[in-house]
């Protein structure tokens, strides 16, 4: 599988900035939130991201992005064995050792990860950016062995955003 790319959460993020609203009093503003989340993600700190999301949830419910990029958070997290049911060989894999992992996923521990994504998808409707979320959440509905939904979300995001072809498709047989 391939991992996020870390392109697809800068573009999101930046949409992120402009949408979500002001932290409630005494709370961290929106934009410091995303930083600090951003952060721990390239850290590989994806408990801390993860809290982050959720803290940026909690301001702002209506906040797309905050769901696409805790389910991210979590793919990453389950990625690299950190995750309940995903036991993998942990931070620092490098490319070709992702599949150990992928083998690994059970469709329980993707539950997380789909919710988040749907809610995405429920909440950005056709706003820019919302193809990376059809996108990501076919490759986990892949993943679970769901090759219609996995196909739906790809055709989907690739009509959206024509550039994602290029990616390719995740496993859809």
């Amino acid at each position: 599988m391939r991992t996020f790319t870390n392109c697809a959460l800068a573009a999101v993020a930046l949409c992120w900035l402009g949408s979500v609203a002001a932290a409630p009093k005494g709370g961290t503003p929106p934009g410091q939130l995303a930083k600090q989340a951003d952060e721990a993600m390239d850290r590989g700190d994806y408990d801390a991201a993860i809290d982050l999301y959720t803290q940026a949830i909690s301001n702002n419910p209506k906040a797309w992005h905050s769901y696409f990029h805790r389910g991210a958070a979590l793919m990453h997290k389950l990625e690299h064995g950190q995750g309940g049911q995903g036991k993998g060989k942990g931070q620092g894999q490098g490319k070709g050792q992702g599949k150990e992992n992928e083998n690994q996923l059970d469709s329980r521990s993707l539950d997380p990860v789909l919710s988040d994504y749907d809610k995405a998808v429920e909440l950005a409707g056709n706003e820019q950016g919302s193809a990376e979320v059809l996108y990501e959440r076919g490759k986990v509905h892949s993943l679970r062995g769901e090759k219609d939904k996995a196909k739906a979300d790809y055709d989907e995001a690739v009509k959206r955003d024509p550039s994602l072809a290029k990616r390719g498709a995740y496993d859809l047989q």
